[in-house]
């Protein structure tokens, strides 16, 4: 991982270079500074104000070299190194790190330099993110049926990994956040989009709290989303059979995918479920979508709605997005009754767009993640899936229940991006800035509230994100990612 030259770090070396060509007076103590490499070479290069770095340990110990002025009192895994420019060997394998201290403009700073294992997802950093999300909780996927990648990993706000969960033999997705200082992921083989796995809660440490599962179908990768009374809705697929397609010029008895949702509390009780199948009938997943369907399950169910995103709103009741209806709905948590109706075909729930002079009669098209803002306004990752000449773009909404209106209040795009596929996500943060995983892209992407480009991941690979999950200072701190860490790979 690497990060761009700055301004401030020209800065610095300015003493220096004056020094070099004898016109300044400073002293040589005024003119050094503390620096540290290594080899194999970090991963990132040296920063003062960063406290972490990651390393290749192939030979299990990284020769660290650090340059210390007088004052700095440098050590490496507590022991005192020489001043000057001293090579010191730091035994380390794949988790474990070296510890290396300096005292640096009078305050005593830690640096910590992690070894990553050799499998660890490939993938490059630029910029860094504002303090309204100091850490990214993601997986990475190399294609819908790939290689096994088994790792779930937080980065922090610079790109460095700081914090993983290997899952041996298996993928992860859906990487986020947990209350009380845990992480949950779904993990299992993503042999098709209905791959069967559980969404595992781990302690930083890497022990498991539980497995979360539905007690109905196959346990969908696509949502887990935890709620402040503990529990965590669940996505499954479930098989219908006798299904008349013939609204859409299909068959009248042929097998279908059900979208089905459960609550489930922390002792595995199911306590509140939803099924599509009650709610959204055959005739709205619309014509393109059905013909590549059909052609592509043959005498298989076919997903009719393929429900990917599930989020509980400040009044309680849920936002769901269905991609293979190119549509958002919100529901009455109480009875499961659809409230309103975002894109997609015309019903009797659906809302009139206003202010989106792009799509305004197609405001969304294989859309993911969901949202809800603390002032009831909705984001979307517009993916633009099956739309010619469309791309992805971020799309948030006023929506106006009463006047049965969704305006598009903000929009924007990846220049670099004609197509996105499926996958994807928008997060937007406190301070107005947003994170996106650009949908089956390798490009993550954070943003000032002027959606300028101050952050960038590419992951290597053939790499691609299914969800960027923000993670801010108030649910995790650096200290319990490094503890954590240090738990898992001891020593």
């Amino acid at each position: 991982m690497t990060s761009p030259f700055s301004l401030s770090s020209l800065h610095r070396l300015i003493p220096t270079l004056v020094i070099g060509l004898g016109l300044g007076a400073a002293s040589s103590a005024e003119a050094a500074s503390f620096t540290m490499s290594s080899s194999p070479a970090l991963n990132q290069k040296f920063n003062k104000s960063w406290q972490d770095y990651t390393v290749a340990c192939p030979a299990g110990s990284v020769r660290l070299t650090l340059s210390s002025p007088a004052g700095t009192a440098p050590k490496v895994n507590g022991k005192a190194v020489k001043l000057g420019t001293t090579a010191t060997n730091a035994p380390m394998t794949p988790g474990r790190r070296a510890i290396v201290s300096a005292t640096i403009a009078g305050k005593r700073t830690v640096y910590s330099v992690r070894c990553l294992p050799a499998d660890f997802p490939k993938f490059t950093a630029t910029g860094s993110l504002t303090s309204a999300s100091p850490f990214v909780a993601m997986s990475v996927v190399t294609s819908l049926i790939g290689p096994v990648v088994p790792y779930a990993f937080v980065i922090d706000s610079h790109g460095v990994p700081i914090w993983w969960k290997n899952t041996p033999g298996v993928s992860t997705m859906d990487v986020k956040p947990l209350s009380g200082g845990e992480i949950g992921f779904w993990s299992g083989l993503l042999f098709s989009e209905r791959a069967n796995g559980p969404f595992t809660i781990y302690n930083l440490n890497g022990t498991k709290v539980r497995d979360v599962v539905p007690n109905v179908g196959t346990s969908d990768p696509h949502e887990s989303h935890p709620t402040s009374r503990g529990t965590i809705y669940r996505v499954a697929y479930v098989t219908r059979e006798n299904a008349d397609l013939s609204a859409l010029s299909g068959p009248s008895d042929h097998a279908v995918l059900d979208g089905v949702i459960q609550e489930i509390d922390s002792a595995g009780n199911v306590v509140w479920q939803w099924d599509s199948k009650d709610h959204i009938g055959v005739a709205e997943t619309p014509g393109l979508w059905f013909g590549i369907l059909s052609a592509v399950s043959g005498k298989d169910p076919i997903d009719m709605v393929h429900l990917n995103a599930v989020e509980e709103d400040k009044e309680g009741n849920l936002l769901l997005s269905f991609r293979h209806a190119n549509a958002i709905y919100k529901i009455r948590k109480s009875d499961g009754a659809v409230i309103w109706k975002l894109g997609g075909t015309v019903s009797g729930n659906s809302l009139i767009v206003v202010g989106d002079s792009q799509y305004p009669t197609q405001p969304l098209a294989g859309q993911h993640d969901v949202r809800s803002l603390p002032n009831g306004d909705v984001t979307v990752h517009d993916n633009g899936t099956g739309v010619t000449g469309r791309g992805p773009r971020v799309t948030s909404w006023r929506i106006n229940e009463s006047a049965r209106t969704a305006t598009l209040v903000e929009s924007f795009s990846n220049p670099g991006l004609t197509s996105s596929g499926g996958i994807g996500s928008a997060r937007k943060l406190s301070d107005g800035g947003w994170l996106v995983a650009w949908g089956a892209s390798s490009q993550i992407r954070g943003y000032d509230a002027a959606h300028r480009q101050i952050f960038g991941i590419n992951l290597a690979g053939g790499g691609k994100a299914y969800r960027a999950a923000p993670i801010t200072s108030r649910e995790f701190s650096r200290t319990q990612f490094v503890a954590g860490m240090d738990a898992q790979y001891p020593g």
